[in-house]
């Protein structure tokens, strides 16, 4: 690929990563400002033990914003880029898994703002879509690395 072609390149995936960390730092603090709101979310979805919910409230929200944070540093992008796309792949999972169920979990992603909530195939549209986000990020840094 030419000088153009890298720096177009170069261009996109920083495009992609404000969008991603925008997302990811939102639903963090969002999460975080209300611990005991996504602690419900995540018990709608019956999948996790209730036993373990608190390790994946206390994990999720902090999670999301450090890789929000460290999608902007070189040494980080790939990993926060990598935790995120496999994030993505879990929230499709849990979707899944919900639909599969037949339920109508409380998705939890954005707070409780009525207008962000959605249902099991908008949730599997939304996670995938982010996902391939994420994980276009990945291989361009990978390729950068190279």
């Amino acid at each position: 690929m030419g000088r153009m072609g890298n720096t177009r390149t170069n261009q996109l995936s920083f495009i992609g990563k404000i969008i991603l960390a925008g997302i990811f730092l939102v639903a963090g603090i969002v999460k975080v400002n209300d611990l005991n709101g996504f602690a419900q979310s995540v018990a709608s979805f019956k999948l996790v033990p209730a036993s373990l919910i608190p390790a994946v409230v206390a994990t999720i929200p902090f999670t999301e914003i450090f890789c929000a944070i460290l999608l902007f540093w070189k040494r980080t992008e790939g990993g926060a880029a990598t935790t995120i796309t496999l994030m993505c792949i879990g929230f499709t999972f849990f979707y899944a898994y919900a639909w599969f169920l037949g339920i109508e979990p409380d998705c939890g992603c954005f707070g409780n703002n009525p207008l962000l909530q959605a249902n099991p195939i908008q949730g599997i549209i939304r996670a995938i879509t982010i996902g391939l986000l994420s994980a276009s990020v990945l291989i361009v840094s990978a390729k950068q690395k190279r």
